[in-house]
C-alpha cells in the first residue's frame, strides 16, 4: 500500500505545485515583480520532481510485480521479459498518461532552462501555460485514471501484457510519439506567452522553431516506427489502415509539418504570420483531441483505449486550451500582420501557402473520416465506418500535388527573375516529363484499362505509378541541381561558418525532402503493385510464385516462458539460385485468457520487394506407407514491391530533421541568399 499512498501524494503535490506556479506566473506578468518569477521556475522544476517521483513509484512496482496495484496485475507479468516490464509502465491508459504527464513536466523544466535569460513576461506567461497542462493531467490522473488504484482482489500473478504488444518496436513506438505530444506543448506555451506579453519582433520563433522541430522528429520517428510494427506483427501485410488511433498521431504531424514551413517565411520576410498563429496552438490542441477521440469510446478502434470516465475532463481541456489560444490571437492580432504581401503563388511564400493549405486539407480529410461515424450516426441505425479506399482516393492526388511543390519549392526560393526562373525549371522540368514517359513505357498496353465490354476504365493504379515517377525524379532534380549550383557558388565565395551553417541547415531540408520521396516511392510500389497467392504445401512440396520458389520443409512446436509456438520452415529461392530461410509461425500467449494468438510473419527483404508469408493453418496428415504423421500448411504469400524504401525514407526524414537541428542558429546570409540581401526582392511571379 506505500506505492498507493505515495504515488498519489506525487499526484496530489503536482496538482498544487502547478496550481501555485500559474498564480505565481500571472503574478509576475501582472506586476512584474522578479520574486514572483523565481517562485513560478522553482515550481516548474518541483511538477518535475513529483512526477518523476509518482512516475519512479509505478515503475518500480511494476519491476517488483507488486499486484496489489489493479494497474500492475492488468499490465504485467512475473516472467515477462525486463525490457516488456518497462515497457508495460505506458502499455495502458492509466500508465501512458502518466508518461505523457511526466514527459511534460520535463519539457517544461527544460524550456524554462533554456529561457531563463528571457524578458520576465513572456517567460512567466509560458510557464504558466505549462503548468496549467500539468494541472489538467494530474487532474485526470488522480480523479479519472489512477495508475495507484489499489487491486480489488490481490492475484498470484499478473495477466501480463497484451500479446501484440511483446514486439521491440512497442517499446519505443508509445514513448517516442508521447514525446512529441509532450515536447509540442513548448511551441505553444512559448508562442501563446509571448503574444500574452505583447512582445514584438522575431526572437521567439527560433525556440518555437526547435521546440516545433524535435517534437516532429519523434512524432515521425514514433508513426514510422508503428507503421513498421503493424506490417511486422499484425499479419495482414499492410502498415498503414486508416485506424482512428493512427489518424490520431498524424493530426499533430500534418500541422507540424505545415507549421516547419510557415516559420521559415515569417523569419525570412515576416509573411505567414497568421498562419502561424493558428498552426501553434492547433498543433498542441490536436494532441488533446486526438487523445479524446481514442480514449473515450467515442470512436471504435481495434487500438483503442475502453471508454474510462476521462472524456469530459479532456473536452475541458480542449475547451480552455482553444479559448485561451483565441482569445490571445484576437487580443495581440495587431501583432499578427505580414510585413509585406506574398509575391505571388509562383514564389517560395506562395509554394509555403500552398502546400501548408494542401496540408491542412489533408488534415480535414483525416478528420472527417476518423469521426464520420459520429457525423452520421444520428441518421442511421448501422453507421459504417469510412475504409481505406476512401482515404486512398482523396489522398493520392493532394500528396502527389504536395510532392510537386516539394519540387518546386527550392527552385522558386533562388529563381530571381522570371528568365532565370525558367532557366532553372528548364531541367526538372524536362526530366520530370522523361520520368512520365519511362514509367509509362514499362507499363504493357492493355493494363491501363481494367474490366471488360461498356464497363472498362482507367486502371488507377498505373496513372499513380506514373505519377509518383515523375513527380519523384522532379524533386530529386531539383535537389541535385541546386546542391550543384550551391558547390559552384561556394567555390567562388570565401566560406564562413555561419554560411556553411545555414547551408547544412537547408541539406538537412533536402534530406526531409528526399525521405517523404522514398515514402511516396514505396506506398506506391507496395500498394499499387501488390501480388499475392494463397498455398497449400505438403513436406517438401514446392511452388513458384514470380522469380520465387517456396519449398516447405519442416514444421515445429516449442514452448517458451511466456508462450508456445508453431512455425513453419521453407527455404525460399530466388530466380539467380540464391537461397534463404523463413520461418513464419504462429504464437499462443499463456496470458491473458483472450485474444492470446499472434502472427508472426516471415519477411525477405531486398531494395526492389519483400516477400511476405504468413502461416494460416496446418494440420495432421497419415502416411499410410511409412506409418508417420506428417503436416500439411496453408500459407499466404505476398510480394510486395519497395517496401523498404519507406523504412529507409522514414529514416532519411529523421536524419534531415537531425541536420536542421544541430545547424540552428540565427538567420545568416548563406552563397545562395543573393535574392535576400538588402535593397533586393525575392524572387516571385505575379499569377
Amino acid at each position: 500500500m506505500t506505492y498507493v499512498a505515495f504515488g498519489n501524494y506525487g499526484l496530489a503535490g503536482t496538482m498544487l505545485a502547478s496550481a501555485g506556479c500559474i498564480f505565481s506566473a500571472i503574478r509576475a506578468v501582472r506586476s512584474n515583480q522578479p520574486d514572483s518569477l523565481r517562485t513560478a521556475r522553482r515550481l516548474t522544476h518541483g511538477i518535475t520532481l513529483l512526477l518523476t517521483v509518482s512516475s519512479a513509484i509505478l515503475l518500480k512496482a511494476i519491476l517488483d510485480n507488486d499486484f496489489h496495484l489493479a494497474y500492475v496485475a492488468g499490465h504485467s507479468e512475473r516472467a515477462l521479459p525486463l525490457a516488456y516490464k518497462v515497457a508495460a509502465f505506458w502499455a495502458g491508459h492509466e500508465g501512458s498518461l502518466l508518461l505523457w504527464a511526466w514527459l511534460t513536466g520535463v519539457v517544461g523544466s527544460i524550456m524554462i532552462f533554456l529561457r531563463r535569460k528571457d524578458p520576465q513576461k513572456p517567460q512567466a506567461a509560458a510557464m504558466g501555460l505549462m503548468a496549467g497542462v500539468a494541472w489538467f493531467f494530474s487532474l485526470i490522473l488522480l480523479f479519472a485514471a489512477n495508475p495507484f488504484e489499489p487491486a480489488k482482489a490481490i492475484l498470484p500473478d499478473g495477466l501480463g501484457l497484451n500479446p501484440l504488444l511483446h514486439n521491440p518496436a512497442m517499446i519505443l513506438h508509445p514513448l517516442l510519439l508521447f514525446i512529441g505530444y509532450a515536447g509540442l506543448a513548448a511551441p505553444f506555451a512559448l508562442y501563446i506567452g509571448n503574444l500574452i506579453a505583447g512582445r514584438s519582433g522575431n526572437a521567439w520563433i527560433g525556440p518555437v522553431r526547435n521546440w516545433n522541430l524535435v517534437s516532429w522528429l519523434f512524432l515521425t520517428a514514433g508513426i514510422v516506427l508503428g507503421a513498421w510494427w503493424a506490417y511486422v506483427e499484425l499479419g495482414w501485410g499492410g502498415y498503414w489502415a486508416w485506424d482512428p488511433v493512427e489518424n490520431a498521431s498524424l493530426f499533430p504531424w500534418l500541422t507540424s509539418t505545415a507549421l516547419i514551413h510557415s516559420l521559415i517565411s515569417q523569419q525570412r520576410r515576416g509573411t505567414l504570420k497568421i498562419w502561424n498563429a493558428f498552426f501553434v496552438p492547433l498543433t498542441f490542441w490536436l494532441c488533446i483531441f486526438g487523445t479524446f477521440l481514442t480514449r473515450t469510446g467515442v470512436v471504435a478502434s481495434v487500438h483503442a483505449f475502453p471508454d474510462t470516465g476521462v472524456g469530459s475532463l479532456f473536452m475541458i481541456m480542449m475547451i480552455a486550451i482553444a479559448q485561451v489560444s483565441v482569445g490571445v490571437i484576437i487580443w495581440r492580432r495587431n501583432h499578427l500582420k505580414s510585413d509585406r504581401p506574398i509575391k505571388g503563388l509562383v514564389s517560395e511564400d506562395g509554394a509555403f501557402t500552398v502546400g501548408s493549405g494542401l496540408l491542412v486539407m489533408i488534415l480535414l480529410t483525416t478528420l472527417l473520416g476518423t469521426i464520420y461515424t459520429l457525423i452520421i450516426n444520428p441518421f442511421t441505425a448501422t453507421p459504417e465506418m469510412l475504409g481505406p479506399e476512401f482515404y486512398n482516393s482523396v489522398m493520392a492526388p493532394m500528396t502527389m500535388v504536395l510532392v510537386g511543390i516539394m519540387g518546386f519549392g527550392p527552385v522558386l526560393r533562388f529563381a530571381g527573375t522570371p528568365g532565370k526562373m525558367r532557366r532553372r525549371l528548364f531541367l526538372p522540368l524536362i526530366t520530370m516529363h522523361a520520368g512520365f514517359i519511362l514509367a509509362a513505357w514499362f507499363i504493357p498496353p492493355e493494363s491501363w484499362l481494367v474490366g471488360s465490354g461498356l464497363n472498362r476504365q482507367l486502371n488507377l493504379a498505373k496513372l499513380w505509378t506514373v505519377l509518383s515517377a515523375g513527380l519523384g525524379t522532379l524533386v530529386v532534380v531539383c535537389i541535385v541541381q541546386n546542391l550543384i549550383l550551391a558547390a559552384i557558388a561556394r567555390w567562388r565565395v570565401p566560406t564562413t561558418f555561419q554560411s556553411l551553417r545555414v547551408d547544412l541547415r537547408r541539406y538537412g531540408g533536402y534530406v526531409a525532402h528526399l525521405g517523404m520521396v522514398m515514402i511516396v516511392a514505396g506506398v506506391a510500389g507496395s500498394s499499387l503493385h501488390e501480388t499475392q497467392a494463397d498455398l497449400t504445401l505438403a513436406p517438401h512440396q514446392s511452388h513458384t510464385l514470380g522469380q520465387y520458389t517456396l519449398r516447405y520443409d519442416s514444421f515445429d512446436e516449442s514452448s517458451h516462458d511466456t508462450y508456445e509456438s508453431q512455425a513453419a520452415t521453407i527455404v525460399l529461392t530466388k530466380a539467380d539460385g540464391t537461397e534463404s530461410i523463413i520461418q513464419p509461425h504462429k504464437r499462443r500467449y499463456f496470458k491473458p485468457d483472450t485474444q492470446n494468438t499472434t502472427s508472426e510473419v516471415a519477411i525477405h527483404s531486398n531494395f526492389s520487394e519483400d516477400i511476405y508469408v504468413i502461416l494460416s493453418d496446418w494440420w495432421p496428415v497419415d502416411d499410410a506407407e511409412s506409418g508417420t504423421t506428417a503436416t500439411n500448411i496453408k500459407i499466404k504469400v505476398l510480394i510486395k514491391p519497395l517496401v523498404i524504401w519507406i523504412w529507409i525514407g522514414g529514416i532519411a526524414m529523421i536524419a534531415g530533421s537531425l541536420i536542421c537541428l544541430v545547424f540552428s542558429g540565427p538567420k545568416r546570409s548563406s552563397v545562395l541568399d543573393v535574392n535576400e540581401r538588402p535593397g533586393t526582392e525575392t524572387g516571385g511571379l505575379e499569377v
